[in-house]
């Protein structure tokens, strides 16, 4: 089976991922950050924010809302990830870690991709085999 596109977002710098997500184009993505609110800016600046991107995924004009979304962080993942299921994407993912060091983004990129691998692959689309890869036990 082929893959499909993901935008990977770390929340730091600017991303086509919002106008990525207007033009209906995303199956999915993944964001790294801090925590929401917590986006570094430029006072120059317009980068995407979790409360942009949940209101996007809101509009009624969207053609097409995804259907996966990862969101790892620092703090507050888990609420950052109701909100965007409330705004209407079916699955959502959390991680949340006390430290964004090398070692763990490392664990948390290739845990991601098993889960993504996972849900592509035809058989595999159990929410609970997804959780347990992103939990390292799968």
């Amino acid at each position: 089976m082929s893959g499909w596109p993901v935008v990977l977002s770390d929340a730091s710098s600017s991303c086509d991922l919002e106008q990525h997500l207007r033009d209906g184009s995303l199956r999915g993505f993944v964001w790294f950050g801090q925590g929401s609110g917590w986006e570094q800016r430029a006072s120059t600046s317009v980068m995407p924010s979790l409360q942009r991107i949940a209101d996007i995924v809101a509009s009624p004009d969207l053609p097409r809302v995804p259907t996966i979304a990862v969101i790892c962080m620092q703090y507050g993942a888990k609420v950052a990830a109701e909100a965007l299921q409330e705004k209407g994407i079916q699955q959502v993912m959390w991680l949340e870690a006390e430290t964004f060091d090398e070692k763990t983004l490392c664990q948390m990129v290739w845990q991601i991709a098993n889960a993504l691998r996972a849900l592509n692959a035809a058989g595999a689309t159990a929410i609970d085999d997804i959780s347990k890869l992103l939990q390292g036990s799968g």
